[in-house]
């Protein structure tokens, strides 16, 4: 039951009081995620440690090839945002995917991020790039790699006196293409049942670099190495593409078997059938869009 609503005016305010309340207390922004896990069980807190006004974690802007975005920017913000759709497009696409207006509005990138949903629209996008994230506690802070911070299913390494404020993005060589895309049950804006984010690098006609991050498949969004290899130094083709559809495909199922996931039901067995062609179909929208 929840006896405490507390609204700390500065971060080392906040986490100091998850440090005085321990496993009792659970942080708030948006509450989009945490509404959900009350209602369903999963949480029982008897603190609530709202952070949604505190100040500084809402800045989008650019540092050098970096951009920084406060982990209290909306998912709306992302939207909005100017300096987002012109560095990192397939951030904005993914974003406009996401739920409601309502979640959008009051949804925040770093409650994607710390809750670590396989299937986050967000979260797929972010690890198709260089990422890192800043936790703070009363002693300082410490900057990770996404790929160190997401640990399993809903599973990160923050520890519970630490606040996520701030992810960086190391942006990519300029020119390069990208697109989000995503299958989904009944309309866009519906959950996942799987997404791709794709990054393409081309000149003179063939692919410098690649980047795809498949999500909502396994138990967090995977880079799929085999087909970035593969069409490395490459000139695009539809045909290429579709051989790099199967190397995902392939990889997803080994990745599957050795994390202990089954495609026995349905839905599984319907995502790994359209896999190869759902790829191939987002790297030939990807390679026709305009730099």
């Amino acid at each position: 039951m929840i006896r405490s609503f507390l609204r700390p005016v500065t971060i080392y305010d906040a986490c100091q009081q998850m440090r005085d309340h321990g496993e009792n207390a659970v942080l708030v922004a948006g509450a989009t995620h945490v509404v959900n896990e009350l209602h369903r069980g999963l949480i029982n807190p008897s603190v609530l440690v709202d952070i949604y006004r505190l100040n500084g974690l809402d800045v989008i802007c650019m540092e050098g090839e970096e951009l920084m975005l406060g982990s209290l920017v909306t998912i709306s913000e992302l939207i909005a945002s100017s300096v987002v759709r012109q560095f990192v497009p397939a951030l904005c696409q993914a974003a406009q995917s996401v739920g409601g207006k309502q979640r959008r509005n009051r949804g925040t990138l770093g409650g994607s991020i710390v809750h670590a949903d396989p299937g986050d629209e967000i979260l797929s996008v972010l690890s198709a790039f260089d990422c890192c994230v800043v936790l703070k506690d009363i002693e300082g802070e410490r900057v990770l790699d996404l790929r160190e911070f997401i640990s399993g299913i809903r599973q990160t390494t923050i520890r519970n006196d630490e606040i996520l404020t701030e992810v960086r993005i190391r942006l990519p060589e300029r020119g390069s293409r990208m697109s989000f895309r995503k299958v989904s049950r009944r309309n866009a804006s519906s959950s996942s049942v799987m997404n791709l984010t794709c990054l393409l690098l081309l000149k003179d006609n063939r692919i410098v670099c690649a980047r795809l991050a498949l999500g909502s498949v396994l138990t967090k969004a995977h880079r799929m190495s085999d087909a970035e290899v593969l069409l490395a130094q490459k000139k695009p083709s539809r045909t290429l593409f579709e051989k790099a559809g199967s190397l995902v495909l392939n990889q997803a199922l080994q990745e599957a078997e050795s994390e202990g996931l089954g495609i026995v039901d349905s839905v599984g067995s319907y995502k790994f059938s359209l896999m190869p062609h759902f790829v191939a179909q987002v790297l030939t929208e990807t390679w026709e869009r305009k730099e």
